[in-house]
């Protein structure tokens, strides 16, 4: 007991002293806090993507297209706290240049127009307390408004180019097609994204009957486009383009110039036929070629000769890639 009077009676004695020194704890506590509040932070030069948001009467009834960056660079200033807060929203993206815009009334009717649109720091949101400093290169956007309409187009089934293809049968035949007017004015069907038919057992393609489905193209004019439905259905018969034709015994004739003194002839080792392939458009019918051995050019001598031949094809017929084959005769006095 006589220890507990003692620490009182010296408590009550010091009373004045203690007060004073715990209203110096906190002032000094105070003083570092505001002062570690007041400590500035900065972010230099850091690229802020850019939004820009039509009005909700217009969202659906426009697109945007902007030319130019789709950035601008933005310093931050502030106390570190915020600035620590602010970096880290910068680098997860969620610090964004929202631009509010809208299609003025008198140019409603238009199916497209651009003007000028400047980025101002009011259209990015910082925490308090942080200042922000746009640079001038890059806050300038020209932005084009395209009118978005629906029509109602054909269908086309796109193909390669090496067959033909006929009657085709699409369903459905017609589409509803959602894109900017200037495109859809001009448009005078809805493509189908490039079908590639099954090749034949030749590596060709065979005519034959072929059904299935292939989907819509997503864009027209180079501009983006929504249709519906998204796939058709089809039946077409395919032709091929080009067959192939093998012809076997082939004559082959002698073109001489007039006054040729020599008498062509084929040796006991030739038959006097060659076989040819060539290239041409289908039918029933086997063209008809004509091949030769053409001695009006050239140096010929008596006994045996060696040249390629020549060959004459009908209209729209080549030969298939391979060299000219080569024949033997001998030439004889006359």
């Amino acid at each position: 007991m006589q220890k507990l009077h003692a620490l009182w009676w010296f408590v009550r004695q010091r009373q004045p002293m203690i007060l004073e020194l715990l209203v110096a704890l906190c002032l000094a506590f105070l003083v570092w806090l505001y002062a570690h509040s007041r400590a500035q932070d900065t972010i230099d030069n850091v690229l802020i993507p850019i939004s820009l948001q039509l009005s909700a009467g217009q969202q659906d009834q426009y697109e945007l297209d902007i030319r130019g960056p789709r950035q601008v660079t933005v310093s931050f200033e502030g106390p570190a706290s915020r600035i620590r807060q602010l970096r880290y929203s910068v680098q997860r993206g969620l610090v964004k240049a929202v631009i509010p815009c809208s299609v003025p009334e008198e140019r409603l009717k238009d199916s497209r127009f651009s003007e000028k649109i400047v980025v101002e720091p009011g259209h990015i949101e910082v925490p308090p307390g942080v200042r922000l400093v746009l640079t001038e290169e890059g806050n300038l956007l020209q932005v084009t408004f395209h009118r978005l309409v629906e029509r109602e187009l054909p269908v086309k089934l796109e193909h390669s180019p090496d067959v033909r293809v006929r009657p085709i049968q699409l369903d459905p035949a017609t589409v509803l097609v959602r894109g900017p007017q200037e495109i859809l004015d001009r448009a005078r069907f809805m493509p189908t994204q490039p079908y590639a038919f099954p090749p034949g057992p030749d590596g060709g393609v065979d005519e034959t009957i072929v059904q299935g489905q292939v989907d819509l193209a997503t864009e027209l004019g180079g501009r983006p486009v929504q249709a519906r439905p998204q796939q058709v259905t089809f039946s077409c018969r395919v032709h091929p383009k080009q067959k192939t034709y093998e012809l076997t015994d082939v004559p082959v004739l002698f073109l001489c110039p007039p006054g040729f003194p020599w008498s062509p002839t084929f040796g006991a080792d030739q038959s006097g036929k060659v076989t040819l392939r060539i290239i041409g458009p289908p039918g029933d019918e086997v063209p008809v070629p004509q091949a030769y051995v053409d001695l009006t050019k050239g140096n010929f001598s008596q006994g045996r000769n060696l040249e390629p031949i020549r060959v004459q094809l009908p209209r729209d017929f080549q030969l298939a890639p391979q060299s000219p084959p080569m024949v033997s005769f001998f030439l004889e006095e006359k």
